[in-house]
């Protein structure tokens, strides 16, 4: 495929046909080659005419490129077949509702449907694609087709076609398969979907409305059909009938409202602020919810403390603007307001909060907070009350963290005029400054988002002073750069690390800002250098930091999130407040949720569930929850709180190392663990057990699933054995299984009385379960990999029991320690296994309550 302005050919050779015809640019027309020897002829054609197309005849496509924000571009699905053409056709006619087809004349017909040969293998797997692209296009624009009439004549043409062709039943196959499975066409039709932008409000003088044209305008240059609300008539109600990749907000709580929440597509919020101001805004989000942090500070911060895993750190773009090397009458241009640093406003909390961020400018005002009151990460991970607090000590301190930022501001600009350096701002904050009767501060009126840009190219240095954002970067230092100017910033680790400091920018620490003018002065007076840096600078923001490198990356986001639709997720059953993986594939599961705590963690209490039932079942209530609920990945597992497969590096398990080992196999589990002593595992689980309770499923599975009975006798008289319902296989193949294995549990259960068990051994049926996959495993010739599984952690009772009894032992009640250590161990055996026991701290308590025996 080769592209031209606003002309698509198949090839070089349409190239040329195409080049000599001269059609004109307004025109949309749809270039084709004909079976016979014919004059080049044009004619006017609707909708039908272009849906009947032989798609191998269509050999280019000429039309205008506005039309591209509306329709898009090509579908890449299509482009292995060389079939990309008809389909763009088709949506480019829908919207004109008629357009011009030009007969090229004959040409090399080879692949088309008039001369297809049954007996060529490759021809007939071509028309199978053909069949599938018919299919497809005629569920995409379905209800249009419905609308003007022409659906019932345009799906009977199409059959009859394929009857001829001997591939009706194909056709008829793969329209059903559109017309039913949602999420078989959304993966085609995600390529081509439209991108929805919610435009803000004026804030901060209409930078947000700035920032939604220029994403839209960049998503447009990348052949992207863009629908921008709140400048067009656009039926919204529209947008509920199609997917969509992407709707995008910009700090709009708009997204959050109940109409875009239904529509169909990843939402994606814009936030540029720092998340301690606003705590109504992350909690709880849905699956295809996603926050776009300025800085990766901010989004590691969502995902801890809100426990919001879809923040990811994106930070905005600059305008494109070509690079001039003209005369800047301006030494230095700095478009930010000016802060006030109103400390002496502040309670007394707040000022020493203050005082303490002065001291400390390095550190963000998260790591302040938590420096100040003495927590740690760990501490506000475990208790939900001290997350609280901390969240709610972050508002109170608002105030003192903008006075924080108007000192820095302020101390700088005065740090500059002190120097005799001349600096150009903007807007009445400045009017109304400390500054203002400083002869080198010259003061501008206020300039628009769009403007802005040409005051940069007015100036040798843009400077710029961050808001406290210490690990990403802004609009104004990706503006400086593309402006030409050398951009002059306070240093964060994503500037360090994606820029070169004295190359591409000159960044300054604030715990050392007497350097700025010392910085800026030697620029100032080597021309050359400031040129090198400023051309240098210019190149790297214009290959990573403008709105087209952003769109880019967000294009590629939207189709990674629906890739990872069909990959994997791993469901971390647990009970508790824990650490989880950082990876995204681990998804935390709060099995038994029902009338519990809310952790903050997706729930087994939502859909269908028997999370009542976690008292019987332990983490079992997890793997019904999946059975029932999930439906959006290819692979699915199982794992535990502290309990983690791990690569061959002792490391928690990668999307990568999944995948890679099940290119080959079926399933993931536990190494196996042989048995004591040579026993057989039937014996080996009676030993902790009810082995009437075990017999009890070898008879509902002899009644259910015969075809079962030997490999379950196998399983039950060998010595080795699986442990911790610990698995990854296909969802398929899960969801399989959870409906054998809940089937046989429910038959079993009418033989299985636990009213005089405790409530450690009551929860038969996750006991049960351990050595059924290998039972399923083995009749169903799963092939099996074994991996290691690693122990983060004590077990949270284990933590439990060990700090009641230290406290006992301290206090010298020596009797009430032993009669709560007595009792656990009768309820719960399991506290003190070495996995639960890790550091045997535990063990060490009881030998020693037996010495003072």
């Amino acid at each position: 495929m080769k592209y031209m302005s606003n002309i698509l050919c198949k090839d070089e050779k349409s190239e040329k046909i195409i080049k000599k015809l001269h059609i004109p640019d307004n025109l949309t027309t749809v270039f084709v080659v004909s079976n016979e020897k014919r004059e080049n002829s044009e004619s006017v054609c609707n909708v039908a005419d272009v849906f009947e197309l032989d798609p191998d005849s269509i050999i280019g496509v000429s039309y205008n490129s506005s039309l591209t924000a509306k329709v898009g571009s090509i579908n890449p699905y299509f482009k292995k077949e060389g079939l990309e053409l008809y389909e763009f056709c088709c949506r480019l006619v829908m919207e004109c509702n008629n357009c011009n087809i030009y007969i090229v004349g004959t040409y090399d017909v080879s692949n088309c449907l008039i001369n297809y040969d049954p007996f060529d293998i490759h021809q007939k797997e071509h028309l199978e694609s053909i069949a599938f692209l018919y299919a497809y296009t005629i569920r995409l624009h379905i209800n249009n087709l419905h609308k003007m009439s022409i659906m019932d004549s345009v799906f009977m043409y199409l059959c009859e076609l394929m009857k001829k062709k001997g591939f009706f039943a194909v056709f008829q196959h793969r329209m059903n398969s559109m017309l039913t499975d949602l999420k078989e066409f959304e993966r085609i039709a995600i390529y081509t979907a439209p991108f929805v932008i919610l435009k803000g409000d004026d804030t901060c003088y209409g930078v947000l409305r700035q920032f939604a044209d220029d994403l839209a305008q960049s998503l447009i240059n990348h052949g992207q059909s863009v629908i921008v609300i709140g400048e067009s008539d656009y039926d919204y109600g529209m947008l509920k009938e199609v997917p969509l990749k992407g709707i995008v907000g910009f700090q709009a709580k708009a997204l959050y409202s109940d109409f875009f929440r239904t529509l169909h597509g990843p939402k994606f919020q814009f936030w540029f602020d720092n998340p301690l101001h606003f705590t109504d805004i992350f909690d709880k989000p849905r699956d295809d919810e996603f926050v776009l942090c300025q800085d990766g500070n901010y989004a590691d911060y969502i995902r801890k403390y809100y426990h919001n895993r879809n923040a990811i750190h994106f930070s905005p773009g600059g305008q494109d603007v070509e690079y001039s090397e003209g005369y800047r009458p301006y030494d230095i241009v700095f478009l930010g307001t000016c802060f006030q640093d109103n400390h002496e406003k502040l309670d007394i909390n707040q000022r020493e909060f203050y005082k303490y961020m002065l001291e400390h400018p390095l550190l963000t005002f998260e790591e302040g907070i938590m420096n100040k009151y003495g927590w740690s990460e760990q501490d506000l991970n475990s208790s939900e009350k001290l997350r609280k607090e901390f969240l709610q000590i972050s508002m109170e301190l608002k105030p003192a963290c903008r006075s924080v930022i108007g000192f820095y501001r302020n101390r700088i600009i005065s740090i500059l005029l002190d120097a005799r350096l001349t600096i150009h701002v903007y807007g009445d904050s400045w009017s109304n400054s400390q500054f203002v009767d400083r002869s080198n501060l010259i003061v501008h009126e206020s300039v628009s988002p769009v403007n802005s840009i040409k005051e940069l190219q007015k100036a040798k240095i843009g400077l710029n002073i961050m808001s406290w954002h210490k690990a990403g970067m802004t609009e104004r230092i990706a503006n400086i750069m593309m402006s030409g100017a050398v951009c002059v910033s306070d240093e964060t680790s994503y500037l360090k690390e994606h820029t070169i400091n004295g190359e591409e920018i000159a960044l300054y620490s604030l715990d050392n800002i007497d350097r700025i003018s010392l910085i800026i002065k030697e620029l100032l007076s080597n021309v050359e250098r400031i040129k090198r840096i400023s051309k240098r600078g210019y190149e790297k923001a214009r290959r990573e930091f403008s709105w087209d490198a952003r769109a880019d990356q967000l294009i590629k986001l939207s189709e990674n999130l629906s890739d990872r639709k069909e990959k994997i997720k791993i469901f971390v059953a647990t009970h508790v407040r824990f650490n989880p993986p950082k990876n995204d594939i681990y998804v935390p599961l709060h099995v038994g949720k029902l009338g519990k705590n809310d952790l903050g963690y997706l729930g087994d209490d939502t859909g269908e569930n028997i999370s009542d039932l976690n008292y019987l079942y332990g983490e079992l209530t997890g793997l019904y929850w999946i059975w029932q609920n999930i439906s959006d990945v290819k692979y699915a597992g199982m794992c535990h709180y502290r309990r983690y497969f791990l690569n061959d590096s002792k490391d928690i398990m990668t999307e990568e190392d999944y995948l890679e080992i099940l290119k080959d196999h079926d399933a993931i589990v536990p190494r196996a663990m042989k048995c004591d002593k040579e026993k057989t595992y039937y014996e080996h689980y009676a030993q902790a057990h009810n082995r009437n309770d075990l017999d009890a499923v070898k008879n509902a599975l002899n009644k259910l699933y015969p075809e079962y009975y030997s490999a379950f006798e196998q399983a039950m008289n060998g010595n080795i054995f699986y442990w911790g319902n610990l698995v990854v296989t296909k969802l398929s193949v899960l969801k399989s299984y959870a409906e054998w294995l809940f089937n046989i549990f429910a038959e079993a259960g009418e033989s299985i009385n636990v009213q005089d068990y405790d409530s450690y051994h009551r929860r038969v049926y996750g006991f049960l379960s351990e050595q059924m996959f290998y039972v399923y495993a083995l009749t169903n010739d799963l092939k099996l990999k074994e991996v290691s599984v690693g122990i983060s952690d004590e077990k949270a009772e284990t933590k439990e029991l060990v700090s009641a009894l230290d406290d006992l032992l301290s206090s010298k009640r020596v009797e009430e320690a032993k009669s709560l250590l007595n009792k656990w161990l009768k309820d719960r055996p399991d506290i003190m296994f070495d996995n639960a026991d890790l550091k045997h701290r535990l063990r060490d308590i009881y030998d020693k309550l037996q010495l003072l025996s």
